[in-house]
């Protein structure tokens, strides 16, 4: 059934999607207390994470791995044509931040472009997310790491790139169709907040989304995707009223949020965009754009100290000393 949400601090009605996770205890609050007193052999069904042996993703470790931009197409996850993901949705695209693409007419002479690029050039679809027709989002789009890794950032100088704060969040992303033409996505975003903070977000308007997990407001920041001839329009809208009113509240979790969710506030005054170009197709072949790609990535900036590389994020095993149940 397709469940729909009201986000109270804003007029956004859009598809709520099912979250996607096989380890989630049904019963958060006392599925712990079940385990103690030793009452899984009747209540393992609704705690799956408490009472059995099982892992959830999100409690893996992350490793940063550089690879040639050459080796995009065979190290990037992605969806691939047969997939049950959408055809528009399928392969690698170029999240065109810089506007390096824009500038060159890729998107068309009048393309509105204007964003703060932070490192992030290339991301596929595929890895661990699931299309539910139903909802008619794809998801869950892990963004601080994946089985294989479908996203890949800006090479810093040692191995490292931005959006540090994906991990520590684990930001997770879904594109959500706000309807069956499948022209415009909204992009949910969740992510993890500590516990005494909860009280805080709720009064904001996040939504709990369970496993200590809270939905982003759209009426503090509405990310959507809109189809064109040559891609994807990635619109960026933070509401500038909201964000003033409730400046106070919301300065205690700005630290807790991904930086490049937060910079979207300092632009609360005006709409963002950049262009996303397919880079590969859904059957490995790369396409029109991916030379004026490898031009971009090779060319020596700040954020991009070592042309011709880029950082992807994989999910490892669970880190040293990893305590299941806290």
């Amino acid at each position: 059934m397709v469940i729909f949400r009201l986000i109270t601090l804003g007029d956004f009605v859009s598809t709520m999607p099912d979250v996607v996770e096989t380890c989630v205890d049904k019963k958060e609050t006392w599925c712990p207390v079940v385990r103690a007193v030793g009452f899984c052999a009747f209540f393992r069904g609704p705690c799956a994470y408490s009472c059995t042996d099982c892992v959830r993703f999100d409690d893996g470790g992350v490793e940063e791995v550089v690879i040639d931009v050459e080796d995009v197409p065979s190290k990037l996850a992605y969806a691939a044509t047969g997939s049950s993901i959408p055809e528009s949705l399928q392969g690698i695209w170029w999240m065109d931040q810089d506007g390096f693409g824009a500038e060159k007419g890729l998107a068309g002479e009048n393309y509105p472009y204007d964003f703060y690029p932070v490192g992030e050039y290339a991301i596929g679809f595929g890895d661990k997310a699931v299309w539910q027709p139903d909802t008619l989002c794809l998801t869950p789009i892990y963004f601080w790491g994946g089985s294989r890794g479908h996203w890949a950032g800006a090479n810093f100088g040692n191995g490292t790139t931005c959006c540090g704060s994906n991990i520590a969040t684990r930001l997770t992303l879904s594109l959500c169709a706000t309807d069956d033409t499948l022209q415009v996505f909204d992009i949910w975003t969740r992510l993890v907040i500590p516990s005494v903070l909860a009280p805080v977000a709720s009064s904001l308007g996040f939504e709990y989304a369970g496993s200590d997990y809270w939905w982003i407001p759209k009426g503090l920041i509405h990310l959507t995707m809109v189809k064109k001839p040559w891609g994807w329009d990635r619109v960026n809208t933070a509401a500038a009223d909201w964000t003033r009113t409730k400046r106070e509240e919301l300065d205690s979790l700005l630290r807790f949020l991904p930086s490049q969710l937060t910079s979207l506030l300092d632009a609360a005054n005006r709409t963002l965009h950049y262009p996303m170009f397919q880079l590969v197709d859904g059957d490995g072949n790369r396409t029109e754009y991916w030379d004026h790609f490898v031009d971009f990535t090779q060319i020596k900036s700040k954020q991009n100290a070592v042309p011709g590389t880029l950082v992807v994020r994989k999910r490892t095993a669970p880190p040293e000393g990893f305590t299941k149940f806290r």
